[in-house]
């Protein structure tokens, strides 16, 4: 079976419209107390990698792979062995020469099954295609099994250069986020989605967000967060950093259902004089999507770190906690592992038991 999962990829959020029509969210809105089942997540090892300033970290059943953003690295990827951890090779030098890119964009789609590892790369401002890791391990050099041309208009480059993500839907259909910070339309805070074909290069299908007006005191920043996309790309996850929310959206049935982590969650005035990030990045695998929290400390409880667990239709599972103040994680379903990168750029593994997902 073939999963796309994805990374963390930067995204602002108030209310999506489907089209012309509010997606149906009727009393659909839950403040969530209190998790089914809690999971402090003790039995844990650091791997004996040491790097700097990792921005991203992601494994198949063979290999092991840290992402770079940083201007100073000098390779996007660094790619290890999972079996002992020891490095193989790095990839992606930054240039603008072959298989070099000049400002590595978020990872937040990839491809593994059956042991190999595909990555949708995107680098500022056009250029976007797949990354057959494995074969460029063996390889030595970065190997794309697809490019992407978004050079043919200036419309085109606009499109893509504004972006904040795109999805790749194969057959040439692509979903792409459009940014707050757009120049084009300035005037409109408003992010949205897009259903684009590239063989017709039309938007076939939008997602708006409900019109909301640009004021003096307006903070765009309030509404940050990331976006996760399920395997069969028909679901959305959002954590919205600063509002303690959660926003799931069935794209086929048109509902969206929210998830408020605390009784405040959602109120703007208190946001924005707050300023406070209560939640991190969203993720999924092929069952369910997870979102990084910070909670208040408390030398008590002595958690840093809380990863949410919910089903596809937003239902609450899992609430698992940790010591350490995780930046970035992984959950690999299948092996019941947690791989997670602290704020200090340790590497942690964290075991679970093996059913806990099944």
């Amino acid at each position: 079976m073939r999963y796309i999962k994805h990374w963390q990829s930067c995204f602002f959020f108030l209310l999506f419209i489907y089209g012309c029509k509010s997606a149906t969210d009727s009393n659909n809105s839950a403040y969530i107390e209190k998790f089914p089942k809690t999971i402090f997540c003790g039995d844990k090892d650091t791997l004996p990698i040491s790097v700097l300033d990792p921005t991203g970290i992601m494994l198949s059943d063979s290999l092991l792979c840290l992402i770079f953003q940083s201007k100073s690295a000098k390779y996007a990827l660094e790619v290890f062995r999972r079996k002992d951890y020891k490095h193989i090779v790095g990839l992606l030098t930054k240039g603008r020469g072959p298989n070099e890119i000049t400002n590595l964009r978020r990872i937040n789609q990839w491809d593994i099954s059956e042991g190999k590892m595909n990555l949708l790369i995107r680098s500022y401002p056009y250029f976007m295609a797949w990354l057959d890791v494995n074969r460029s391990v063996d390889s030595n050099k970065a190997i794309f099994t697809k490019e992407f041309d978004f050079t043919t208009d200036y419309e085109m480059k606009v499109r893509i250069a504004e972006s904040s993500f795109i999805f790749d839907l194969n057959n040439d259909k692509l979903i792409i986020a459009r940014s707050t910070n757009s120049l084009t339309e300035s005037d409109n805070p408003n992010p949205y989605f897009v259903n684009f074909d590239l063989n017709k290069s039309v938007v076939t299908d939008s997602i708006f967000m409900q019109n909301f007006v640009r004021t003096s005191n307006f903070n765009s920043l309030v509404y940050d967060g990331t976006v996760a996309i399920s395997p069969d790309l028909q679901k959305f996850a959002i954590s919205n950093s600063y509002l303690n929310s959660i926003f799931f959206f069935d794209l086929t049935k048109k509902t969206k259902k929210t998830i408020k982590l605390s009784k405040e969650a959602g109120d703007y005035t208190k946001a924005v004089s707050n300023m406070r990030t209560y939640l991190g990045g969203a993720s999924s695998t092929k069952d369910y999507f997870f979102v990084l929290s910070y909670p208040e400390y408390s030398s008590s409880i002595g958690i840093n770190t809380i990863i949410y667990t919910f089903k596809q239709d937003g239902s609450p599972l899992i609430e698992f906690s940790f010591k350490e103040k995780l930046r970035y994680y992984f959950v690999d379903q299948n092996s019941g592992e947690i791989f997670a990168i602290d704020t200090d750029e340790k590497i942690w593994r964290y075991k679970l038991d093996k059913n806990i997902f099944f």
